[in-house]
């Protein structure tokens, strides 16, 4: 789908048909934004898995767009939502105020030579503390285990205290690490979530699976 205007939490309640329903009310219908979803896999098995959660997917790559938006129409999804944009533009450019309770960024391409090209950096976490909702969480799976040793060297400042979301209206935020929902070197499909294409093809090949979580939560009320 297109979004010409400025999205927000409320803009994307009514593009989800939210109508104050018992799962939008109580909190069950979480908005989940996945990053870069590839072919859709996993973003449609996902949805399909958890039906009063709210996915809206963000992909660059044509082919991708349209493969989601069949899986879509073939599983007649009508938790799903697919945007084509870089994230970082959809973040700091089209949306304003908090929007998501998680963003996924999963399987990245890990940019092994040019570090500085990895989506996981300053600017982006910026970003989310702007955009998720307080209890907010940040998912991030690999099987690079280096990419995970950069997550983490880029993660770890921001563990220290409390930081400035540098967002319009000042909020403090603090960054959390969910260490009991860390994998290390895992070969088991993930069970929250469907499989990526390339999750299932390092499984094959033997590889293995990383994957950090981190929870943004508000300091705004002294937390």
């Amino acid at each position: 789908a297109g979004y010409n205007v400025t999205m927000t939490a409320q803009t994307l309640q009514l593009e989800f048909g939210d109508d104050g329903s018992e799962a939008a009310t109580t909190g069950e219908a979480r908005l989940i934004l996945d990053v870069g979803f590839g072919s859709g896999e996993e973003t449609a098995t996902t949805a399909e898995m958890f039906p009063s959660c709210r996915f809206l997917g963000v992909e660059v790559h044509k082919p991708g767009l349209a493969s989601l938006l069949k899986r879509i129409r073939r599983k007649n999804l009508t938790n799903v939502r697919v945007v084509r944009s870089d994230v970082i533009t959809l973040l700091a450019d089209r949306m304003k105020g908090r929007v998501f309770d998680e963003v996924w960024v999963l399987f990245p391409d890990p940019w092994s030579s040019f570090n500085k090209r990895r989506l996981i950096r300053p600017y982006f976490l910026t970003l989310l503390s702007q955009r998720l909702n307080s209890g907010g969480v940040l998912r991030v799976a690999s099987d690079v285990k280096e990419y995970i040793e950069h997550v983490e060297a880029v993660m770890d400042p921001l563990l220290q205290g409390p930081a400035a979301s540098n967002d319009a209206d000042g909020e403090k935020g603090l960054w959390v690490a969910m260490a009991d929902e860390f994998r290390d070197a895992d070969t088991a499909l993930p069970t929250y979530r469907g499989a990526t294409h390339y999750e299932q093809r390092a499984l094959m090949q033997n590889g293995s699976i990383w994957e950090r979580a981190y929870c943004w939560t508000s300091t705004q009320d002294g937390q």
